[in-house]
């Protein structure tokens, strides 16, 4: 099954594309490096606490949690700018918020916004 091209929904995505461009630097403001073994990815990205979420939202992330057995305080949402590769699961970027931060899993790519977000864990001393 293919679907028709939708012209509207054309020009809301490249709408979309335009305002994550011009707002680039408030959703992606952190420069991290993470590695895995011998890989390296340099990517911008957006690291939200899900603390700050609504709280309805905080119920699936708390679900996550328990999940992975991982404390709901240490959980961070990950958003790599589309422009770049995002770093494979088990890649960690050190010297993050006093710790680590470890790419545990990735949700499908947004076909609207072309942003794919990440479970991580920030893993401190």
């Amino acid at each position: 099954m293919s679907l028709v091209p939708d012209p509207e929904l054309a020009a809301l995505r490249a709408e979309a594309g335009q305002e994550i461009q011009a707002n680039a630097g408030l959703i992606f403001r952190h420069q991290l490096t993470f590695t895995l073994g011998e890989h390296t990815w340099e990517v911008r990205c957006g690291v939200t606490d899900p603390q700050r979420l609504k709280p309805d939202e905080q119920s699936r992330w708390r679900a996550v949690a328990t999940e992975r057995s991982v404390p709901f305080e240490d959980l961070r949402i990950l958003k790599v700018r589309p422009q770049d590769r995002p770093p494979f699961p088990g890649a960690a970027a050190a010297d993050f918020d006093d710790g680590t931060l470890e790419v545990l899993e990735y949700g499908q790519v947004s076909d609207f916004t072309g942003i794919r977000v990440g479970t991580c864990v920030l893993r401190r001393p």
